[in-house]
């Protein structure tokens, strides 16, 4: 381990593994490089007020050449900062430099990573810093199989150095540009029932699931494992098939994931196992019922017919023939969508033409596991993902849980976009992560989701992009509508099943509250889930001034004003040692 850390981080971390992190620094004694004064000086602009960003579609101030704009992943959210404000330390020192510069002056600091996160979560208008310049793989040891890496590196960058040494990453998120600090801080995670989340990598309980929020994570000393490959299949069958088989078929595959399509009765099933050593490609994919029989024409052409139909039914002439012949799937489903995202029979036969396209693309693949537990996450989009217990003595409550879902979605006519995506994993030993628990339980993620399709008008939505450039016919829908009913389609299952199901939702899905209301919610969820007193303790010893919060972390612990009280002193102590 490496670099300066509060005292009581120093104590915390465990022989092995885990992150160095910035919270408090001790004094440098030395004279900081001059990167190392240009990231001081960035960070110490920060501490000048900062206007709020302008009120808009994307949340974005007027753009200026002193401006620095950060849109999400999602391009769902975005700030505008003074660039000055915006650091982005090259090295271990520059960020030494520029966090104990902060914690001088007292000037905000939020940490960043990829701005992945849904929610924005790592976004501030304040103030914030990017360790995305620290990107390289320092070590990589087989005989003990651990690498360390800085916090900036992508798990792009990281798989094809691991895999010179014949290793990998033990847990694979979906997209590969998240930033390792990132996806360990929020707690991402897979699709295997006995593979816990990607921060059980790291040993600092109560800071690995982080937020953020504790520190800024410098570089990590990961667990990794022996290169592989997988044999994935996926094909199509009823709720009811699904049921019935889910119980023997979590049992029996290494990764599951289920796409279940509101409004039908289809649900995609895919498995992924281990490739034993020497057993060829094609053995594998012939074990596992074959390869795909499907063409692109075949697995394409109802989606076509369909947007065909409609673009003439309402007298439109974009776009062209051509254009939907070179459209692939997730742009065929946005073309739809925009033509009617919020009329729930228009949306019920998007999802049918969805389930047409992956009854058609039914079959099985092999490769390295990296490229067969990525897949695409469609165009932009609001999201919501919960995690819930499925407790031993009740073995069908992950099943029954999204059986619910679709009940209400289909009685009250939402309309759902496709899909509604289940996946699984085993416990984390974080206190802070949403599947805490033993490392033998199991737990399930399951995840909403409404699409914004480039097409559509602006109308003053959430989103990142100039989206008043759309096509969509006068007075059609416009994302500001899309958001609204995600906001609503959100808010109806929470109220219904949250709680009885023992739900939280995904640190990086997690949405500012739109009122009071839905904020007392939202913070009694997270007080019966989370040692939040611990957790608390330890962000007053190492951030008492909560430079690293943003309004979303505010609201998530109610720290604003009317929040609650922080314990101090002894208590504290005792409470944040009782976390973990």
């Amino acid at each position: 381990m490496r670099g300066m850390r509060p005292a009581a981080l120093v104590a915390a971390l465990t022989a092995g593994t885990g992150y160095t992190l910035y919270g408090r620094p001790a004094k440098k004694e030395s004279s900081p490089s001059a990167s190392g004064a240009a990231a001081a000086a960035a960070a110490g602009a920060a501490a000048a007020p900062t206007a709020p960003a302008a009120a808009g579609p994307a949340g974005l101030a007027d753009p200026g050449a002193d401006t620095e704009h950060i849109v999400n992943w999602s391009n769902t959210h975005a700030v505008a900062l003074p660039a000055a404000a915006y650091a982005q330390p090259a090295s271990l020192a520059d960020l030494a430099t520029t966090v104990s510069d902060a914690a001088a002056r007292g000037a905000p600091l939020r940490p960043v990573g990829s701005a992945l996160s849904p929610n924005a979560l790592g976004l501030s208008p304040r103030g914030m810093v990017n360790v995305g310049l620290m990107d390289e793989v320092l070590s990589v040891d087989t005989a003990t199989r651990t690498a360390t890496v800085q916090a900036g590196a992508r798990v792009a960058d990281i798989v094809p150095a691991l895999r010179a040494h014949g290793l990998t990453l033990p847990v694979y998120a979906s997209i590969s540009e998240q930033q390792l600090g990132g996806l360990t801080q929020v707690g991402a995670h897979g699709s295997g029932a006995t593979v816990p989340p990607s921060d059980e990598a790291v040993r600092l309980r109560l800071s690995r699931v982080g937020l953020g929020a504790v520190g800024v994570v410098a570089d990590l000393t990961l667990r990794v494992v022996e290169d592989h490959r997988l044999v994935e299949r996926s094909w199509v069958e009823s709720r009811d098939a699904v049921a019935a088989a889910h119980a023997g078929r979590l049992r029996a595959h290494k990764y599951l994931r289920y796409m279940w399509i509101p409004h039908t009765d289809a649900v995609v099933v895919v498995t992924a196992d281990v490739v034993p050593p020497g057993v060829s490609d094609a053995d594998a994919v012939e074990g596992a019922g074959g390869a795909a029989a499907g063409t692109p024409d075949s697995r394409l052409g109802p989606a076509r017919s369909l947007l065909t139909e409609a673009l003439a039914s309402r007298g439109r002439s974009s776009p062209t023939a051509a254009d939907i012949a070179g459209l692939g799937w997730t742009e065929l489903r946005d073309e739809l969508l925009a033509l009617d995202p919020l009329e729930p029979n228009w949306v019920a036969r998007v999802n049918t033409a969805e389930a047409a396209y992956w009854a058609a693309a039914a079959g099985a693949r092999v490769g390295p596991v990296h490229t067969i537990l990525g897949f695409d996450c469609g165009g932009e989009q609001w999201v919501s993902e919960v995690a819930l217990p499925v407790p031993a003595e009740k073995p069908t409550t992950d099943v029954t849980f999204v059986r619910d879902l679709l009940d209400q979605i289909e009685a009250d006519a939402i309309p759902a976009h496709a899909p509604i995506e289940q996946r699984w994993s085993a416990g984390s030993s974080s206190p802070m992560s949403p599947v805490a628990g033993p490392p033998d339980s199991l737990h399930t993620w399951v995840g909403i989701i409404m699409y914004l399709p480039a097409r559509l008008g602006g109308g003053g939505s959430g989103g990142g992009s100039d989206a008043s450039s759309g096509t969509a016919p006068p007075g059609g829908p416009s994302r500001a509508a899309v958001t609204a009913a995600f906001a609503a389609y959100k808010r109806a299952l929470a109220e219904r099943h949250w709680v009885r199901y023992g739900a939280v939702e995904h640190w990086a899905k997690v949405e500012l509250p739109a009122d009071e209301a839905d904020a007392a919610a939202l913070r009694a969820r997270v007080d019966r889930r989370f040692p939040v007193a611990a957790f608390t303790a330890l962000r007053d010893e190492v951030d008492p001034a909560r430079l690293l919060s943003n309004p979303l972390l505010d609201a998530i612990f109610g720290e604003g004003e009317g929040g609650r009280p922080r314990p101090r002193g002894p208590a504290g102590k005792e409470e944040r040692k009782a976390g973990g």
